[in-house]
């Protein structure tokens, strides 16, 4: 290498390194949040240590579990009771004169991608008590939870809430998944439809897999460079996103033969169950990226009358510019879209008057069966 080769190399390497530092300072002083999100805490998938293993339903929150969920766009704190939901504690025995409300559903009623009180369950409770009701919401779902969980957690555990409402989130991978034995790498529960139409449980108990072994901690100039460069974390932002396709652009998945039959007849013996313990029911079709008509299709068919669909709403929020989905987080709900979906359901449930006239009154369970 010649002296004049040599001297252009080092010239366009302090160039490089001068606009890099440039970039630096300027990431410093302006904040975006993607690259601070990735510079906190590195994407990673929904850690296995808030669930642990559940004969009956495949897997369960694990009780009095605290940590951070981190994806490419969002880091949260999340806080499991003791009974393993995501929520506060509470008594089977609510308070009297209290309207009591229980949540059922998957992630998205869980609240992945969202702080702990920004969840359409939490604002909802929210928004009822500016409109002057005593109300408190209790929310028992489960991520990666599909409809035939949701019922089999109901029957063995949601009735003794004493709920005055029971409101299922239906989400659109419901439909496509009910019928499958496992979600993922974790097998699950599930009903398949006989040919006189009763559900015939199967898969139970659930077989057991192998925890995965914990991520090693990583360690050294990788992990220094994501804490401390902003370039770093944007470069590696940059790198997802042109790996992953929009899923707004991408063709929605197709609803399996038979997933809409089966998804209708789950809801509806959920519908009666709910309502033989003495509690009102009402289905939320929550939106996806894509319009899910099978899910719509799924809740019609149920014999829910109650049922709200949320997709106009989100079509209104969209119109504004509102960011609903996440573009890499597997197109879970924003904040924003959950607060669109609590001012949505606190509106539909007065306008349809879905609460009865009076508080449910509960008897004192034995000690031994309160939490």
């Amino acid at each position: 290498m010649t002296k004049k080769t040599t001297r252009a190399a080092l010239l366009l390497a302090a160039a490089v390194a001068l606009a890099l530092l440039l970039v630096e300072g300027l990431l410093r002083i302006v904040h975006v949040p993607a690259i601070e999100i990735h510079r906190r805490a590195a994407a990673r998938a929904e850690s296995t240590a808030f669930f642990e293993y559940d004969a009956g339903l495949g897997w369960r929150g694990r009780p009095n579990t605290q940590g951070l969920l981190s994806g490419w766009e969002f880091t949260n704190a999340a806080r499991l009771n003791a009974r393993g939901f995501r929520d506060a504690e509470a008594d089977v025995v609510k308070r009297p004169g209290v309207f009591r409300i229980v949540l059922l559903g998957d992630s998205i009623t869980w609240g992945h991608g969202v702080g702990q009180t920004e969840r359409y369950g939490d604002l909802l409770a929210e928004e009822l008590r500016r409109r002057g009701l005593a109300v408190e919401v209790v929310n028992l779902a489960v991520s990666g939870y599909g409809t035939d969980q949701e019922l089999l957690l109901w029957e063995q555990e949601g009735r003794r809430y004493c709920a005055d409402l029971v409101l299922l989130g239906l989400y659109e991978n419901d439909v496509r998944e009910n019928a499958l034995a496992s979600q993922g790498r974790h097998p699950k529960p599930y009903f398949r439809l006989s040919a006189g139409g009763a559900l015939v449980l199967e898969n139970v108990p659930v077989p057991r897999v192998p925890d995965l072994p914990a991520a090693p901690v990583r360690s050294g100039l990788r992990t220094w460079l994501q804490r401390h460069s902003r370039v770093w974390a944007a470069l590696a932002f940059v790198r997802e996103a042109l790996r992953r396709p929009d899923p707004a652009s991408t063709a929605p998945p197709e609803a399996p033969a038979g997933g809409v039959e089966l998804t209708a007849a789950l809801v509806g013996r959920l519908a009666a169950t709910v309502r033989r313990d003495g509690s009102a029911f009402a289905v939320i079709v929550l939106p996806d990226v894509h319009d899910s008509a099978a899910t719509r299709e799924a809740a019609g068919r149920s014999g829910v009358s109650a049922t709200l669909d949320l997709a106009p709403s989100f079509r209104r929020a969209a119109a504004s510019g509102r960011p609903l989905f996440y573009r890499l987080d597997g197109a879970h709900w924003t904040a924003a879209a959950h607060a669109v979906a609590g001012e949505a359901i606190a509106q539909w449930m007065q306008a349809t008057a879905l609460l009865p006239p009076s508080a449910r009154a509960c008897a004192q369970l034995p000690a031994n069966r309160t939490r």
